[in-house]
């Protein structure tokens, strides 16, 4: 592929003359360094891209549109058409998801990305069945090491840093109740569960957080509903990990804040900060934790690229830049950043260890005398 008629291609804007008695050494020779020269620019140009996300939309202000995103800058970054990477939604069951990714297999593109742990079970067959195809697994680990790349995140540390922020706005506005709402009530979600609780603690261990999880990716009536009821309930501030069924909470937030309200949002996946706007100008979403899916999409396309694929985990932690709050958070203040950056840099010099299990998993554990 990279070599595709290298021996006649021109050198800097020159044309190639070999003269006939030059001997098929030199040829080589020529061959070898024009291969060097060029060689890693057309891969680059030549990379192809599937990615299967799950069935919230594309634009889901979440994990699929991060992914997408770590996607297009890749591409634009290194010159790739648009027609070199596609996106095919699918429903997360079983079936439907190993038929999608053996579809998207069967165009053997250099990647196929599978966004999120529900196609955890579906990529460890699919990719028994193409062992030369490359698969990058998103928010889980799959069982399948050789060609699987599989990207985890730190997700108890960026929730942790969240946690500290929605404590400091609680306490600043004189308000004892936070809230916690999730998609469902996984492994990886318990992970900013856990993370959250213990950021909010940190501050102040009198603050209250109930969780509620609705079992919906992508159902934002009722992420709007649950919103409702715990700002009802007296929840000033809500972390929602739910996909885009946390555009209802936003959505719901908005509304309060329209009627003079104090109800605000603690983001996920990407600045949801615009998402927030309310007025024109002010936002309810107080920041965001920042999980960099993109990150490690370009991380691992490169690594494609490059010839340095390698199946098995990589973590992504807040010493790898992997999870953390945005740059800009206007609804920060400067004292509440300096706390929260001071936590930060004990966690990334691991003199902090934030929890990834929630104390209600811990103690049901401790019950049952496992």
């Amino acid at each position: 592929m990279v070599g595709r008629g290298v021996c006649s291609k021109p050198v800097s804007g020159g044309q190639l003359v070999i003269n006939k008695t030059v001997t098929g050494c030199f040829c080589a020779a020529l061959c070898f360094l024009l291969l060097s020269c060029g060689g890693k620019e057309e891969i680059k140009n030549e990379i192809r891209v599937a990615m299967l996300g799950n069935y919230s939309s594309i634009d889901d202000k979440s994990f699929n549109q991060s992914t997408w995103e770590g996607i297009r800058r890749w591409a634009r970054d290194n010159h790739l058409p648009e027609k070199n990477y596609v996106y095919q939604p699918s429903q997360v069951s079983l079936e439907a998801s190993v038929l999608n990714l053996a579809n998207l297999a069967d165009r053997h593109p250099d990647l196929v990305i599978a966004t999120g742990f529900s196609f955890a079970e579906s990529i460890n067959v699919v990719a028994r069945k193409y062992p030369k195809q490359k698969f990058l697994l998103i928010d889980a680990v799959s069982n399948v090491v050789g060609n699987v790349a599989s990207a985890t995140f730190a997700n108890h540390e960026g929730a942790f840093l969240v946690g500290l922020a929605a404590a400091l706005k609680a306490r600043d506005i004189k308000c004892n109740k936070l809230g916690f709402i999730g998609g469902f009530d996984h492994v990886v979600i318990r992970e900013f569960e856990a993370g959250f609780e213990a950021g909010v603690r940190a501050v102040d261990p009198a603050l209250k957080v109930f969780r509620e999880y609705v079992g919906d990716f992508s159902n934002p009536p009722k992420g709007q509903r649950f919103a409702g009821n715990m700002y009802d309930f007296g929840v000033c501030g809500i972390f929602s990990v739910a996909g885009g069924t946390g555009i209802g909470v936003i959505k719901e937030a908005k509304a309060r804040a329209l009627k003079g309200g104090k109800a605000f949002v603690v983001g996920v996946d990407r600045d949801q900060y615009e998402d927030g706007i309310y007025d024109g100008k002010n936002s309810v979403i107080l920041t965001s934790m920042l999980k960099k899916v993109d990150v490690a999409v370009y991380d691992v396309l490169s690594r494609v690229a490059n010839g340095d694929f390698q199946g098995g985990n990589i973590v992504y932690s807040l010493k790898d830049n992997g999870v953390g709050l945005p740059e800009n958070n206007p609804n920060l203040k400067t004292e509440w950043s300096r706390i929260i950056h001071a936590w930060e840099r004990e966690i990334i010099n691991g003199d902090v260890v934030v929890p990834g299990v929630p104390e209600r998993v811990i103690k049901q554990v401790g019950s049952t005398g496992s």
